[in-house]
């Protein structure tokens, strides 16, 4: 309704998606980084730039991550923001977050999830309606659910207005897919940059790179039918012609390259701490993974896509 109607057709929007436990480590690392390095790090429950949290719905979680996301100095690991996430959908849906009952059965838990508030309460009709379809804030492991997330969009709006890219793609063929969203826009006169930013400005010592391999594997089983219905889906909407003609095809190849993909270590993450760069235990000692050497602000050089 915000749109006037004499200009719904002159709507183009860009749907840019990553491979989804990349995602949630990228915004896992964002929230770490405000939370330990931002302008109140002494008390972030004072800051809402400061805050940490797995969702709006996240009082059902374990104590201790709590205690870590709200006080200063110190944060919870990956391991326990991901079960947090978990620990909420399995709340707001009736289900654990690794079960999959087919598309429509997700889609409705998916859709309950935004229909309860904090507190696991249903939230009026008229916020349904008008404010939480679509939201993600409950629990951000509903971030990744690409496939529920475009069912609600084109429910609402053309597929044709809706161009879908893979963010991998963008880095890998940075000219053909910039190309490609230029002519969708009609910036058909304009030249597309060639390259993308290469430099992340907030890449701490702490900052997460790589995470215990059992927590990325329950990540991975999540989304994985997520995924690989959002390409069927996709899929199907191209041979439709429902899909902008401009619009590269999606190819899972994209998400399952290492050189994008979550890297993992075995044993227990350490407790991410100011200047203290990550580590593993494994009950024999700790193992620190190699990263790009710091300038004397503690930040590193990776590229943006590796946190």
């Amino acid at each position: 309704d915000f749109v006037p109607e004499m200009q719904r057709n002159n709507i183009k929007m860009i749907v840019l998606l990553r491979e989804p436990v990349a995602r949630d480590l990228s915004y896992y690392n964002h929230m770490l980084g405000n939370h330990l390095a931002g302008s109140n790090v002494s008390n972030p429950s004072h800051d809402k730039t400061s805050a940490f949290t797995a969702g709006t719905g996240e009082e059902v979680c374990d104590p201790v991550y709590l205690y870590h996301a709200k006080n200063g100095g110190t944060a919870p690991t990956y391991s326990e923001h991901a079960a947090c996430e978990m620990r909420i959908w399995k709340h707001c849906s009736g289900a654990d977050a690794t079960a999959w009952d087919g598309f429509e059965a997700e889609v409705g838990k998916y859709a309950q999830c935004q229909a309860k508030d904090e507190f696991g309460k249903r939230i009026s009709r008229h916020h349904v309606e008008h404010h939480a379809p679509g939201e993600t804030g409950l629990t951000y492991l509903s971030s990744g659910m690409y496939a529920a997330q475009l069912h609600r969009w084109t429910s609402f709006w053309p597929r044709k207005q809706i161009m879908v890219l893979q963010m991998e793609a963008l880095l890998s063929d940075t000219t053909t897919l910039l190309g490609a969203t230029y002519k969708f826009l009609g910036f058909e006169g304009a030249a597309p940059p060639t390259t993308m930013p290469q430099e992340n400005t907030k890449d701490y010592a702490f900052t997460v790179h790589s995470v215990d391999c059992a927590t990325k594997e329950k990540m991975s089983k999540i989304f994985e039918p997520w995924n690989r219905h959002l390409f069927d889906q996709v899929h199907q909407e191209h041979a439709a012609g429902k899909a902008p003609d401009e619009e590269p095809p999606l190819v899972p190849d994209h998400w399952s390259n290492p050189a994008f993909q979550v890297q993992c270590h075995a044993g227990s993450m350490s407790r991410p701490k100011p200047g203290v760069e990550a580590s593993f235990s494994a009950g024999l000692g700790s193992t620190t993974w190699q990263r790009r050497r710091s300038d004397t602000s503690g930040k590193t050089h990776s590229p943006w896509w590796r946190s």
